[in-house]
């Protein structure tokens, strides 16, 4: 009887076991490349990827110096002379686990990311910045702030994209409305969650548009940088649940848009550009920080907002590395200090040439 109770320990042991390391792997989000050109050159088999690789791959995708080695090997070295115009980034927050995004595309690529975090293109808008100036266009669109953020140059372009969802409602009733060319099946305007999602995918129209309006956007010579969050679908699945109606088809109608959007945005730029997607896993109504594109500085909001709940500060990736030269400095200027003052302190007077050479009676030969 005993025996038999240990094996079936055993064995729910080993159950337990296998059923966390299938949740591990299960749970991790994927990294979707919809759009490349063909002289940048993904490998299909090339293995998982690191969270915090993205922005350096990014970077030497574009024809840039990344700030580290990286040690992923999906990046084949490509065309030296070209490099793509533009990068949208597409980050689909969601709380489904399983979820698995079917862009549509013969040529996509996927890979599993490893660790968790926002993907930032801070380092990459930098390098832009330096080397460009103000000329590169930076678009960025957050759930965390108000509106959407433009590079100081082109605001004046798209000072009329929606601010708020009262904002949106008209476009979601006009000509260019995604509902007029969209299944939504169990979505419509009368829930506030699904006007989140239909708003962001409005927005994001709103944007190809005004870009095939003003085409010097496109043709100046100068990349373009475009980072859009999309919170809407976790907005629906927190509210209706994962396995709901809504749920499922608020996910189809993300996928087919994005692999519309993806579509003209390389037309309206030749193919000359990378387009991004990636799944980021959340908690329902968990909100988190991320920085802004272009700095937007603390000091615009009052110091009750700031900050939010008891968020620690966000540090930078060298840190570390300046810490431990400052503090390693420290301690060794603080002991040869001490070993400076102790030798001081039991010098003996008589042994010393500054006493012998000061003395008042000199030797006389």
């Amino acid at each position: 009887m005993t025996s038999k109770m240990a094996a079936a320990r055993l064995r729910n042991i080993l159950f337990a076991f296998y059923a966390c390391f299938c949740t591990f792997v299960y749970c991790e989000d994927t990294l979707y490349i919809t759009h490349s050109p063909s002289y940048v050159e993904f490998q299909k088999d090339a293995g998982p990827i690191d969270v915090t690789e993205v922005p350096d791959m990014l970077s030497l995708a574009l024809g840039f110096s990344s700030s580290k080695e990286l040690k992923w090997t999906g990046l084949a070295v490509g065309d030296l002379f070209r490099r793509p115009r533009a990068n949208v980034f597409i980050t689909v927050e969601t709380t489904d686990d399983s979820l698995s995004l079917n862009l549509g595309s013969d040529a996509q690529l996927q890979y599993l990311l490893h660790g968790s975090g926002v993907v930032g293109l801070q380092t990459l808008a930098d390098t832009l910045t330096l080397m460009f100036g103000d000329r590169p266009l930076f678009l960025e669109l957050t759930p965390e702030v108000k509106g959407v953020h433009v590079s100081t140059e082109y605001q004046s372009v798209f000072k009329s994209l929606p601010d708020t969802l009262s904002d949106v409602l008209p476009l979601l009733k006009g000509d260019r409305s995604v509902i007029a060319d969209s299944q939504l099946g169990s979505l419509n305007l009368t829930n506030s969650a699904d006007v989140a999602l239909l708003g962001e995918l409005q927005f994001l129209r709103e944007v190809a548009h005004k870009l095939r309006e003003n085409p010097e956007l496109v043709t100046d010579g100068f990349p373009d940088l475009y980072s859009f969050t999309l919170a809407g679908l976790r907005v629906i699945q927190s509210k209706y649940g994962v396995d709901s109606i809504q749920a499922q088809d608020a996910a189809k109608l993300v996928e087919s848009f994005i692999s519309q959007f993806s579509t003209e945005m390389a037309n309206l730029y030749d193919g000359d550009l990378l387009v991004e997607v990636m799944t980021s896993h959340e908690e329902p109504f968990v909100n988190r920080q991320s920085r802004s594109l272009l700095q937007v500085a603390a000091t615009s909001l009052p110091p009750s907002q700031g900050q939010i709940g008891n968020k620690a500060t966000p540090y930078d990736e060298d840190y570390p590395v300046i810490f431990n030269i400052i503090l390693w400095f420290a301690i060794v200027l603080a002991l040869a200090i001490y070993a400076v003052a102790y030798s001081l302190w039991n010098l003996d007077p008589g042994d010393t040439i500054i006493y012998r050479m000061t003395s008042q009676r000199m030797k006389i030969d």
